[in-house]
């Protein structure tokens, strides 16, 4: 993104695939990089996202400050269920515009398994 800024390309969408790159959406639509992501769409695919397969990194709440974790409000990043883990996917299904799955079988687990999932939108 940083790129694409610099050089002056503006996507009209940014795809971002599992936790990897979860904190995409937020960086983009978080005026990180001015208005030049305004008006990208940020589609999310989670491929990964049963319990302890989310990507989520143990962090010590005692670091943060200013209630921010890489210029991103700690209400997106830190887990909902854990105070103690930054979740990338989270933080990309509460900023991205859209959202998928790779398959609609997929998408019926994650409704089985973890129900709260709708919710989190």
């Amino acid at each position: 993104m940083a790129l694409l800024n610099n050089i002056g390309i503006t996507p009209s969408l940014i795809v971002s695939n599992d936790w990897f790159t979860g904190l995409v959406p937020a960086f983009g639509k978080g005026g990180h990089f001015g208005e030049t992501f305004k008006n990208t769409i940020f589609f999310h695919i989670l491929f990964n996202f049963s319990s302890g397969n989310e990507g989520c990194i143990k962090y010590n709440s005692n670091i943060i400050q200013n209630n921010h974790i890489f210029q991103i409000e700690k209400d997106l990043i830190i887990d909902k269920n854990n105070k103690n883990l930054i979740n990338a996917n989270q933080c990309a299904l509460l900023k991205c515009d859209q959202w998928g799955t790779i398959s609609k079988n997929y998408l019926k687990d994650l409704k089985q398994n973890i129900p709260n999932i709708m919710h989190l939108l």
